[in-house]
Order: structure tokens, then C-alpha cells, then sequence
């Protein structure tokens, strides 16, 4: 009931004080030309594929960490369940920032540092007592994650020709949803075998050094056609 408050208050917030405004097209929609599949993929594959990663670590993780709060901290199933809304609430912050810091910095920098920061703060899961610090954790974990996804989804506004955008939206949505859907299951077949610590220390041990992998290909690469700060 808390968090449908905010939810409720910010729907009203828009039907208030949005309205429908003539704007003039931007340089994105003002050709109708069309990118081969093999261009793009080029462009944003990936970049891209690395926050699909980090998205499905997180996701991944998401799923274990109230059962991971009662088997290792003793945490009340009512309590860990509401422990979660601190990885999801981080949201009405981390959105706003991210978008704000990829304006300033580049999409590059957001998307690599909070991939890395993702594997980071699983490790931490790990090692730290119940307590502030792993609420922290919490909250940071949903700060990497919805930070990184309006940059994502402005880069694809960006560098996609307009006539291939809704498919290509298409396509990276289902990537996130089915990828997050596989790493689940994968992953509770894991804990069972290995351990619910171990079994967090293998996934975040895979988007770091993905991540790291990736980082030289990328800092080299420019993102055609537009800048990487989200101008044209």
C-alpha cells in the first residue's frame, strides 16, 4: 500500500501537467532511411549486450534475495520480502541520475561503471552482515540498474533509424525478459548444488569480466551516428 502511494501520486503528476505540445523533428526523424541488421548490431550490440547482462544479473539475483535474507540471516519471510523494496524503490532516484550523468558524461560510462558496480555489489551480498551496509547494498544494486536502463534505451533512440526503431525495441526487450528468465532458473539450480554465496560470486564473477572484456573494444568505438552525450 506504501509504494502504490508514489505510483499513484506521480500518474497524477503527469495527466496534470503534461500536454500535448508541436515540437519540430529532430535530426533522428528527419530521414527515412534504414540501417542494415548488421550495422547496427555493429553499433549496439556490444555496448548493449553488456547491460543486458548486468540486467540479468540483477534480475537474477533479485529473485533469491529474500529466501538468501531468511536461510542466511535469520531475516522474517514478511520482513525479506519487504527488505526488496529497497532494490526496486531505488528506481525514483537512480533514473533521474542516470539520465542526468549520461548528459554529462557519456552513455559509455554509465552503462560500463554500473555493469561493473552490479558484479561489485553482488560480491558485497556476499561478505557483509546483516545490518546497514547490506541495506545499502540493496539500494545500490537497484541504483545500478535503473540508472543504466533509460541510457540504454536513449542510445537506441539515438543511434536507430527511425523506420527500424520499434523493432529493434522489440527485440532488446525480449532479449532482457527471456535473458532475466533463463539466469533464474539457472541460477536456483545452482544454489541448490553449490551454495547460495558461491552461486552470487560466479554470476557477479561473469558481468565483471564481461564487462572487462568488452571495455578495451568499446573505449576505443564510437557510437555512430550521433554523440555519445545524447546530442546530435
Amino acid at each position: 500500500m506504501v509504494l502504490a502511494i508514489p505510483t499513484g501520486l506521480t500518474s497524477l503528476l503527469f495527466w496534470r501537467f503534461i500536454r500535448e505540445r508541436r515540437v519540430s523533428a529532430s535530426p533522428a526523424l528527419a530521414g527515412g532511411e534504414q540501417g542494415s541488421a548488421w550495422a547496427l548490431l555493429r553499433s549496439l550490440g556490444l555496448l548493449v549486450g553488456v547491460a543486458i547482462l548486468a540486467q540479468a544479473t540483477t534480475t537474477g539475483v533479485n529473485s533469491f534475495l529474500p529466501i538468501y535474507l531468511v536461510d542466511k540471516h535469520g531475516v522474517s519471510p514478511l520482513r525479506a520480502g519487504m527488505f526488496l523494496s529497497l532494490v526496486y524503490g531505488a528506481g525514483l532516484v537512480a533514473a533521474p541520475l542516470g539520465g542526468a550523468l549520461s548528459d554529462r558524461v557519456g552513455r559509455k560510462p554509465v552503462i560500463l561503471s554500473s555493469a561493473l558496480a552490479t558484479g561489485l555489489l553482488v560480491y558485497l551480498l556476499t561478505v557483509l552482515p546483516m545490518g546497514v551496509g547490506l541495506m545499502a547494498v540493496f539500494f545500490l544494486l537497484g541504483t545500478a540498474m535503473y540508472a543504466r536502463m533509460p541510457v540504454v534505451e536513449s542510445l537506441i533512440v539515438d543511434v536507430v533509424p527511425v523506420r527500424q526503431r520499434s523493432s529493434v525495441f522489440g527485440v532488446y526487450y525480449f532479449l532482457v525478459l527471456e535473458s532475466s528468465s533463463a539466469v533464474a532458473p539457472g541460477m536456483g539450480f545452482l544454489i541448490d548444488r553449490v551454495g547460495p554465496d558461491r552461486g552470487f560470486l560466479y554470476l557477479a564473477a561473469v558481468v565483471v569480466g564481461v564487462t572487462l572484456l568488452a571495455l578495451p573494444f568499446l573505449l576505443r568505438k564510437k557510437v555512430p551516428p550521433f554523440s555519445e552525450k545524447g546530442g546530435t
